[in-house]
């Protein structure tokens, strides 16, 4: 029997929380600093157990099904509760869900299922993710199959994602260019998980000084390309530095992971955060709104802060509780829900 790898769970829990924090109202150096890798440590533990042994229609097929499984089907499965409930969650700040009528939400609906939605609105804050993710293992997986037909070395795939984001940060994004630049610089990060397994992972030891040293190469990064991220890599330096600094970030994350497996408790609780991460995803956006409310008649805060983000000015550490909320009651549903199964 495989032991399971729990590293790369607590490191999808470590990313998913960040995000999450991103979301909120953190001090700014904190969000710059943690935006350089947390996205493509998504990508690269995403890629991380890609085999490149598929070869033709059966195993694209295949992958594909896997692929839409594991990644498109949960998110849809939370996600789209949500975006039929939001139009009744304006009044808590969210902006308006991107339909007016039920001819509107259906095709949303269907664009969302087929990946080709445009409109990354509070309702899918993580959609432009699973839409880069899932187009970006899909053109690795049919890259691949063709280097295995043509018989050429693997690293080619790596070389075509590169090249083709780089060529394409020459150009302003419009709705399309951004969706192919996603396809390839999330496939991309995607093949680097291969990499980072048979390569950097078996070379490097997951201890204090690896930790430290890409703490202070990824702070450097945040100072040098702070206004870099996956979604506004407009220029080939942004594109290539993104790349480095994302594998340094996600090098340390797994440090920090392995090192949070000695506490069993701590194990077990970013584990199963780690393993559910689409809920928090999807969910996550209306229980930060909802935090807002509670506070505004908690503590009899002006109506008006419930149309708001954050109200720094009242509670200076509200980002963490946001976040709190923003992972916590999703992870909560989940376990509720867990337990239920079990028990029918």
């Amino acid at each position: 029997m495989i032991k399971r790898n729990k590293t790369i769970s607590i490191a999808k829990a470590m990313a998913i929380i960040l995000m999450v924090i991103g979301h909120c109202s953190c001090p700014e150096a904190f969000r710059i600093y943690f935006c350089m890798f947390h996205m493509p440590l998504f990508f690269i533990l995403s890629g991380y157990f890609f085999k490149t042994e598929v070869r033709g229609i059966t195993g694209m097929k295949l992958f594909f099904i896997k692929r839409f499984k594991g990644l498109c089907f949960p998110y849809l499965y939370w996600g789209l509760p949500i975006l039929l409930i939001s139009p009744l969650l304006v009044g808590w700040g969210y902006e308006a869900p991107g339909y007016s009528g039920g001819v509107d939400l259906a095709k949303k609906i269907i664009r969302m299922i087929v990946l080709t939605d445009s409109h990354y609105g509070e309702a899918q804050p993580g959609f432009w993710f699973i839409k880069s993710l899932f187009h970006g293992a899909l053109l690795v997986c049919l890259l691949t199959v063709a280097a295995n037909k043509l018989r050429i070395k693997i690293w080619s795939v790596l070389v075509i994602t590169i090249s083709v984001s780089v060529w394409l940060s020459f150009h302003p994004f419009n709705s399309m260019q951004k969706t192919i630049f996603g396809a390839f610089y999330g496939g991309t990060f995607y093949v680097l998980g291969y990499y980072y397994r048979n390569i950097i992972e078996k070379n490097v030891n997951y201890n204090w000084g690896t930790i430290i040293l890409a703490a202070i190469v990824t702070f450097v990064g945040s100072i040098t390309f702070g206004s870099s991220n996956f979604l506004h890599c407009d220029k080939p330096i942004f594109v290539i530095s993104y790349l480095f600094y994302g594998m340094v970030g996600t090098l340390m994350c797994m440090a920090l992971a392995d090192k949070m497996k000695k506490c069993e408790t701590l194990e077990k609780v970013m584990t199963y955060i780690g393993d559910n991460t689409m809920i928090v995803l999807a969910l996550h956006t209306p229980f930060i709104r909802l935090t807002n409310v509670l506070l505004v008649y908690i503590f009899n805060f002006p109506s008006e802060h419930m149309n708001e983000q954050f109200f720094p000015n009242y509670i200076p550490v509200l980002w963490a509780i946001h976040a709190s909320m923003g992972v916590g009651i999703p992870i909560l549903i989940k376990y509720g829900y867990d337990n239920l199964r079990r028990q029918k």
